[in-house]
């Protein structure tokens, strides 16, 4: 989360997600984001996560950025085939149609902040922390987030993938 810049030790990415309208994923990924690494999250925490919250399906529907880099590779499109995901993929940089950009960094890095910032907290430390604190998101917040993601989407497609207005 490089927006937290109260406490500018630590610094992690990570890759997050909602199951069921809570964090289920959370993940820390390695510095280097490649298509081995998002095979790994496929077939690994994602799947996990999705048959566990989701039951056994033949198809998982997920919603996701339209990254090139890790997910698009052929490593990543053969996980995501091997485990029966299909993905919605929207533009990068999209932040009204993605709820891990628009609504789940923002509500952690606010999070964060209320509870207060250690100004000399371990990379572990703040790890443990800014995970608790994303999966400690009530469910109601994060449903009420992603009601808002389906008026977006059909503004989008009322608008012909166009610009959609602001309130």
């Amino acid at each position: 989360n490089k927006k937290h810049r109260g406490n500018i030790g630590p610094r992690v990415n990570v890759c997050a997600g909602i199951v069921n309208s809570r964090v289920r994923v959370w993940e820390y990924l390695p510095k280097t984001w490649n298509g081995d690494v998002a095979a790994s999250l496929y077939r690994g925490p994602i799947a996990a996560a999705l048959r566990k919250w989701r039951g056994a399906q033949q198809r998982y529907l997920l919603l996701e950025d339209n990254d090139p880099t890790g997910c698009k590779s052929k490593k990543a499109l053969q996980a995501k085939k091997d485990v029966h995901i299909t993905c919605l993929n929207f533009p990068r940089y999209s932040p009204d149609l993605n709820p891990l950009d628009f609504f789940l960094w923002h509500e952690v890095e606010r999070r964060m902040l209320l509870a207060g910032v250690t100004k000399r907290e371990s990379q572990e430390a703040y790890k443990r922390r800014l995970r608790a604190t994303a999966k400690g998101i009530p469910a109601a917040v994060i449903r009420k987030a992603m009601l808002n993601i389906k008026v977006r989407a059909r503004q989008v497609v009322k608008a012909n993938g166009g610009n959609i207005p602001r309130d």
